[in-house]
């Protein structure tokens, strides 16, 4: 049970720190005021999440990225929110408890790359298609950190 009180205790910081922060804050991460841009709170949500992604990526993870980590979390159930609110949906009813939407995401792309085009990323790169590791930043640029942090490309190098 040692594990199960970890996530219950990594959880609740989380939780708390979104009350603490919604309490100072207000509803800014889920309406947001648009002063810089004109976002809704999930692309709002999309460019913090961005940036805290950026941010682990130049500093590592480590006991210094604890902080970050606490935030990316906390965007990352501020997101869930976001899409309930919008689609008015309860997303406790879009939780998987095994990988079936793994696959149905996996298989949503077969029709068009095999399995094995769709790993070997020099492959997917000549072919400039889309892969599940794709994200658009609110900026709008092509974003693929995945790639860049483990396989070690550069957006040069893909170009």
């Amino acid at each position: 049970m040692k594990t199960r009180d970890d996530i219950e205790r990594v959880c609740d910081a989380t939780k708390n720190l979104l009350i603490k922060k919604n309490a100072d804050y207000g509803d800014s991460a889920l309406e947001p005021l648009g002063v810089f841009g004109n976002g809704d709170a999930i692309t709002s949500l999309g460019a913090r999440m961005d940036d805290k992604l950026m941010r682990l990526k130049g500093q590592g993870i480590g006991s210094h990225s604890i902080d970050t980590l606490y935030d990316l979390h906390g965007y990352i159930a501020l997101m869930i929110i976001a899409i309930e609110r919008k689609e008015n949906i309860d997303s406790a009813a879009h939780i998987c408890d095994d990988d079936s939407n793994t696959s149905i995401a996996l298989n949503r792309n077969s029709n068009q790359h095999t399995t094995n085009e769709r790993n070997d990323i020099p492959k997917r790169k000549e072919d400039s298609q889309p892969t599940l590791l794709d994200y658009r930043s609110s900026a709008g640029k092509s974003k693929d950190w995945w790639e860049t942090s483990v396989v070690g490309t550069t957006d040069t190098e893909r170009k």
